[in-house]
């Protein structure tokens, strides 16, 4: 006996940040599987391509369509775009910056905004974040750490939030620190308002994968070239992993 998916075969799926490394494999493993999909990205320029080439045979065919959505801190920013979804993949982050105040709040308040308004969406089934292992632990090696539901990379926000100057070292304690405060705003989110729906995060490490174009930003993918030159450093500190929060009963 076939399993019953939560979300149906032919629903419609949507995807924010969809020209993103991650977030156009997204798309594109929705579309291969019978769903439909509405994507929305920031900057047209740079994202137009999924629909007018990378997608152009979905599209011609109606199942699917992108939306440009300017800016995710407006309140009413995904009211439009969230309309009969059944599914809410949030992927999108606004550019980290290496001075906190810049990144970790606009990426909360933009978290904040879509689970409100799909709230609000009855159609909505499943809410699914992308963040980040560094939103659990940090790389260096510790016996004592455990990883669980509970932890979070409390050496990253320290880090984030020290006093200046704010140099390139530290854009990688503020994507971290910036994981970690959407995360635990998710989470307080279900706790306190108990939205209609079931909502998942997922804890990537290193993403690989082809481009699909080439004004992407190539994420950890990155890392083989790296490895191809020589640069081995970074694979060492970052390890290979996954994790996984879930939240099945909201």
């Amino acid at each position: 006996m076939a399993l019953q998916k939560a979300i149906p075969d032919g629903s419609l799926v949507l995807v924010i940040g969809a020209a993103s490394f991650v977030g156009s494999h997204i798309v594109n493993e929705f579309l291969k599987k019978g769903y439909k999909v509405r994507a929305t990205d920031y900057d047209i320029s740079k994202a137009s391509w999924l629909a007018s080439s990378q997608f152009s045979s979905y599209t011609a065919s109606g199942h699917f369509e992108f939306i440009c959505v300017p800016d995710i801190l407006a309140s009413n920013a995904f009211v439009e775009v969230l309309k009969d979804v059944s599914a809410v993949i949030y992927v999108a982050a606004v550019v980290t910056k290496p001075n906190p105040n810049d990144t970790i709040p606009q990426n909360i308040k933009g978290t904040l905004n879509c689970l409100r308004q799909a709230a609000k969406q009855p159609s909505v089934k499943r809410f699914v974040m992308t963040s980040s292992y560094g939103a659990a632990f940090n790389t260096i090696s510790d016996p004592d750490v455990v990883l669980d539901a509970t932890a979070w990379n409390e050496t990253a926000v320290k880090m984030a939030w020290a006093p200046p100057p704010y140099d390139a070292s530290r854009i990688g304690p503020v994507y971290k620190a910036s994981k970690v405060g959407q995360e635990k705003a998710l989470w307080k989110f279900v706790e306190e308002e108990k939205p209609p729906f079931v909502v998942n995060s997922v804890l990537p490490s290193w993403i690989c994968g082809r481009l699909f174009n080439k004004v992407q930003n190539p994420s950890s993918a990155i890392l083989v070239r790296e490895l191809f030159n020589g640069q081995e450093r970074w694979l060492r500190d970052l390890g290979v992993c996954k994790f996984f929060r879930f939240c099945w009963e909201v």
